[in-house]
């Protein structure tokens, strides 16, 4: 799956969890591949979709704070969630929970796809 296919087969994870307007925008070398759409509770969404962190390879901090703040500040994100293939760095993790950030990587995607809706990854991500 090349990376508009799998910015594409997150729309549709997005869709079928209720998101609404969800389109994918251009933006700053920060954001990468990116989502903009509305949460069913009407906030602003914005999901990066990291395809290019394959499972044998990890997201730093760095990657997760450049997209977060580029999101907020260009795009007026009021919900950063970043999609990746790979794992986190424990400095990224440490990011993500601080800044709200949710994070699905590739057991959270292969839990996302079958039918977990997001807004039950972001409950359990809150969580941990």
């Amino acid at each position: 799956m090349g990376d508009h296919e799998f910015l594409e087969y997150v729309a549709g994870l997005c869709r079928r969890d209720g998101c609404t307007g969800v389109r994918r925008v251009g933006g700053s070398a920060a954001l990468g591949l990116v989502l903009t759409g509305r949460l069913p509770d009407g906030r602003t969404c914005v999901v990066r979709c990291g395809r290019e962190t394959s499972a044998d390879r990890f997201v730093d901090r760095g990657l997760l704070r450049g997209f977060h703040h580029a999101a907020r500040a260009e795009l007026g994100a009021e919900v950063t969630a970043f999609v990746a293939l790979g794992a986190l760095t424990k400095g990224a993790r440490r990011f993500a929970a601080g800044r709200g950030l949710l994070v699905i990587d590739g057991d959270r995607l292969h839990a996302w796809s079958p039918g977990t809706p997001l807004y039950v990854l972001r409950e359990r991500a809150a969580a941990a």
